[in-house]
């Protein structure tokens, strides 16, 4: 190798380490991030959201599929971040999408319960 091949060898490494310092960082995903996240898919899953309603079961897989996924495109940051926040929505709307069904069936449990009470005390 001649003293001009190391040269330019030597320039375009320096330029090509010089590019991958100038990407922007990696998302991290914060300890808060992953509590936060992980206590509304416990919530939903306790509530019945994985057995129960399958438009939930189908958000919460979801949910925890893209956050696996965002926490490994480091390369594209915009994109991570914009996933785990996905991912954090798609878990609190199934959370509130159980909450909700269970809502209804206990008014119809209790509309059942009184107009067997107003029946029975006729």
């Amino acid at each position: 190798m001649t003293i001009k091949s190391a040269v330019q060898v030597g320039v375009v490494s320096v330029l090509l380490a010089g590019g991958c310092a100038s990407s922007p960082p990696p998302v991290v995903v914060s300890a808060g991030q992953q509590k936060a996240f992980n206590d509304v898919v416990r919530q939903a899953e306790a509530e019945g959201a994985t057995v129960n309603l399958p438009e939930a079961a189908r958000l919460l897989r979801d949910a925890k599929d893209e956050f696996v996924y965002g926490q490994r495109t480091p390369m594209y940051p915009e994109r991570e971040r914009a996933t785990l926040d996905k991912a954090q929505k798609d878990a609190e709307k199934a959370l509130a999408l159980i909450r909700r069904e269970r809502q209804r069936l206990n008014t119809e449990d209790a509309l059942a319960r009184q107009e067997l009470a107003t029946a029975v005390g006729q």
